[in-house]
C-alpha cells in the first residue's frame, strides 16, 4: 500500500514515532486485514491476545472499578468491547476482549462504560497471555516490576508461566530476555518449574530401575509422556543434571549400572547351547529365561530377533547368512529351508529379515544373495 497522508491530533504532519496515535492515509486495494486500532510495527515486535492480566484504578470520579457494565477498551487507536474479572482483593483484573488487540507488558489503556457514557478507570498490562486462573500473588509479582527493565519483565513472566516459548517472552515483556531459565529448545523452563520436573524424573528413574534392573534406562519419550512434558524439555534437564545420563535414547541415573550376573549368564549359556543344536528352534516366547534377561540378551547383540516370536543366536546369524550366499542365485524357500533342515514356521521370517537387512534380494518367487 502507499501512505498518502499522516496526521496526529487531527494536524497534518511529516512523520510519527513510536508510541504517537495517528491516522494513517492509505491508497491500498482494500484489503480487510487493515482496519482502525491496528497497531504498525516491525515484524515480530508485538503478539496479539484476547485475554490480559491489568492494573487498573478507577477515574476520578469513582471510587471504584464498576462490577458491570457495557465496557469498552480503548488502547491505542482501538477501541474494543471487554469483560472485566477482579483478582482477589488487588487492583489487578483479567480481562476478555471481543477481538485480538496487540498488547505488551507496561502498555496504557483507558476503560470506559458506554452504558454510564464515561470513562470509569485506566491502568497497565500486565501479562499480555496469563494462565487459566490468575491468583494475588501473580498480580503482586508482575506490578512490582513494572516499571523494571525488560529481562526482568522476561524474568517474572516465566515465573508465571513455568515453561514458555522463548520468543513469547521476548515480545510480551518488549524485548526482555529471561536470565535464569533453562533453554529447551524454543522454550525456556523456569528454575522453580525444572526442579519440579527435575525431582518428578528421578522418582520414576528410580521406580525404573527398580522394576527392570537389566534394562539401561527408561526411554526419554516414555519419561515426556509421564511428566506431561516435552521431549526436548526432559533432553534439558537430564543434560543440565549430573545425576543422570541419557544413552541412545534411555534416561538412567548415573550411578546405575545394568550387568548380568553369573547366574544369570550361566542360565542363558545352558540355553544357547538347546537352541544352536538345531535351526528348528522354539518359540521366542517360549524360550526358558526370564523377560527382562531374554530383553538383556537381546539388547546386547547375543540374541537376534528375525520375526514376531523367533530368534536365533549370534552364532546362527551368521550360520545362516553363509547358508543363504552359498544358495544358487534363485533360490526358493524349500531350498533354503531344507539347507538348514528348518521348518517353514522359521524358514519365512527369517528370509524376510534376511530381504530387509539386504543379505538377499527377491526376484519372483525365488532369492539370491546381494
Amino acid at each position: 500500500c502507499r501512505v498518502r497522508g499522516l496526521h496526529r491530533h487531527e494536524e497534518s504532519v511529516d512523520r510519527v514515532r513510536a508510541g504517537e496515535r495517528a491516522a494513517v492515509n492509505l491508497v491500498t486495494d482494500g484489503s480487510p486485514d487493515i482496519s482502525r486500532g491496528n497497531l504498525l510495527v516491525t515484524p515480530s515486535s508485538v503478539g496479539t491476545t484476547q485475554r490480559f492480566t491489568a492494573m487498573m484504578q478507577p477515574a476520578r470520579s469513582f471510587t471504584e472499578i464498576p462490577k458491570r457494565g457495557a465496557f469498552h477498551l480503548h488502547i491505542g487507536t482501538a477501541d474494543v468491547n471487554v469483560s472485566i474479572r477482579r483478582i482477589g482483593q488487588t487492583d489487578g483484573f483479567v480481562v476478555d476482549t471481543d477481538a485480538p488487540v496487540p498488547v505488551m507488558m507496561g502498555d496504557r489503556f483507558i476503560l470506559r462504560d458506554s452504558g454510564r457514557k464515561a470513562v470509569v478507570g485506566g491502568g497497565r498490562i500486565l501479562d499480555p497471555h496469563p494462565g487459566s486462573r490468575p491468583a494475588s500473588s501473580d498480580f503482586d509479582a508482575l506490578v512490582n516490576v513494572l516499571d523494571s527493565d525488560p529481562d526482568a519483565r522476561a524474568n517474572a513472566l516465566l515465573g508465571l508461566r513455568g515453561t514458555a516459548r522463548t520468543e513469547r517472552l521476548v515480545v510480551d515483556s518488549d524485548g526482555g530476555t529471561p536470565t535464569g531459565g533453562l533453554p529447551a529448545g524454543s522454550y525456556t523452563i523456569s528454575p522453580a518449574r525444572a526442579a519440579t520436573i527435575t525431582a518428578g524424573v528421578r522418582a520414576i528413574v528410580d521406580a525404573y530401575h527398580a522394576e527392570f534392573p537389566l534394562r539401561p534406562g527408561i526411554g526419554g519419550s516414555e519419561l515426556a509422556t509421564r511428566l506431561d512434558v516435552s521431549e526436548p524439555t526432559i533432553a534439558a534437564i537430564v543434560e543440565s543434571d549430573p545425576m543422570f545420563v541419557m544413552n541412545q535414547g534411555a534416561v538412567a541415573s548415573a550411578e546405575f549400572t545394568h550387568v548380568v550376573s553369573d547366574l544369570d549368564e550361566r542360565a542363558w549359556e545352558t540355553v544357547r547351547e538347546e537352541l544352536e543344536a538345531s535351526f528348528a528352534v522354539p518359540r521366542m516366547s517360549a524360550i526358558d529365561l526370564p523377560p527382562e534377561l531374554l530383553h538383556a540378551i537381546l539388547r546386547r547383540g547375543d540374541l537376534v530377533q528375525v520375526g514376531e516370536d523367533l530368534a536365533f543366536t549370534k552364532r546362527q546369524i551368521g550360520q545362516i547368512t553363509e547358508a543363504a550366499r552359498s544358495l544358487s542365485p534363485g533360490f526358493t524357500v524349500a531350498e533354503f529351508r531344507d539347507s538348514l533342515s528348518m521348518t517353514r514356521r522359521q524358514a519365512v521370517p527369517t528370509l524376510e529379515w534376511l530381504d530387509r537387512t539386504g543379505v538377499t534380494i527377491r526376484a519372483g518367487d525365488g532369492r539370491a544373495a546381494r
